[in-house]
């Protein structure tokens, strides 16, 4: 550890006023995470003063062999211009800090794979973001004031991309193009293009929160490596026939959509471990189910069931008949 590293960490925990987590490489500090699952929202110091805030970015700024550094959660509020000397920045977690813009700090730094700056009250996204090529994974969630993404356009290494709670309506076909997307999440995008079929490494996808998605096109069913999907507060009114085509599917949530029946080919599902159902209008549980045999979890609560109903599933599936947060008394017999 070399003396300048040394002191300067010594000086954030001074000023944080408790412990922190930070690696070393030999003599540089290459890690600080200023958050813990232990502390009040996470954040250590989130409720710091923003005289103290400000002094201990410039603080952490001078550590300028940083490779990864998680300031999530701490309400910042803003970042000093020295940010952008931590160039050598591979991992940067910026999540939950009202800073109400993309910092034009981040601009020069070409090294990140890694950038989470979800829920900060951001507007736009500008022309720069598109110069962070190197970028894996990205997150923009809950910034929802944001109408257009198209600045995202150069990003064509993304892995990992989360657009939750952000109102496009349509997704931009140049996403389409990021062809090394392992996750996609979206939220209110009424339709899904028959381009979709271009995301071949896709396995986990999401577009939740959108009355005007009713159906799904046929192309999904090519991504043959979809281990997730979320389909939850839509109105699809039913799935494609060939469903079970998606045969490394292992955990799907279809709550709170307008469904009567699942396709057979639901049987083809062998490796389904979790499927919500709940909050539907199923009259019965889909037979189809009982040849899914490693389904572990099913909901089917809010659904008008027949009273009464065997359910024919396999004997390891803990079936949810009943909404689970309710605090009134379960009908007898009904688990």
């Amino acid at each position: 550890m070399s003396t300048s590293d040394f002191a300067t960490l010594e000086k954030i925990r001074r000023r944080v006023g408790r412990p922190f987590r930070f690696e070393m490489d030999r003599e540089r500090c290459v890690a600080l995470d200023l958050t813990s699952g232990e502390h009040i929202w996470s954040g250590l110091i989130r409720h710091h003063s923003q005289n103290d805030k400000d002094e201990i970015l410039a603080l952490v700024c001078q550590l300028d062999g940083l490779k990864k550094l998680n300031l999530r959660r701490n309400h910042l509020g803003r970042l000093p211009e020295a940010f952008a000397d931590l160039t050598k920045l591979e991992e940067l977690n910026l999540g939950s800090n009202t800073l109400g813009i993309i910092p034009p700090q981040l601009r020069g730094l070409k090294r990140l794979k890694y950038l989470h700056l979800g829920n900060n009250y951001i507007t736009t996204v500008p022309e720069f973001v598109s110069e962070l090529q190197g970028l894996e994974y990205f997150t923009l969630h809950k910034n929802i004031r944001i109408k257009s993404v198209e600045n995202l356009a150069g990003l064509r290494q993304l892995k990992h991309l989360n657009l939750h709670y952000l109102n496009l309506h349509r997704l931009p076909q140049f996403i389409y193009e990021f062809r090394s997307l392992v996750t996609l999440t979206l939220w209110n995008v009424r339709e899904i293009k028959d381009e979709i079929a271009y995301l071949t490494n896709l396995e986990f996808f999401s577009d939740c929160g959108c009355p005007g998605l009713r159906t799904l096109p046929d192309s999904l069913l090519t991504l043959r490596k979809l281990r997730m999907i979320r389909l939850f507060q839509n109105n699809l009114e039913s799935l494609p026939k060939n469903f079970g085509d998606l045969e490394n599917l292992e955990e799907l949530s279809l709550y709170q959509n307008q469904l009567v029946r699942l396709p057979d080919s639901f049987a083809k599902l062998r490796k389904l471990r979790k499927l919500n159902l709940a909050w539907n209008r199923f009259r019965s549980v889909p037979a189809c189910l009982a040849q899914c045999a490693a389904l572990e979890w099913l909901a089917v609560f809010e659904n008008p069931l027949k009273h009464g109903e065997v359910v024919a599933v396999p004997s390891q599936t803990k079936v949810l008949k009943v909404w689970p947060f309710t605090t009134l008394a379960q009908e007898e017999g009904v688990k």
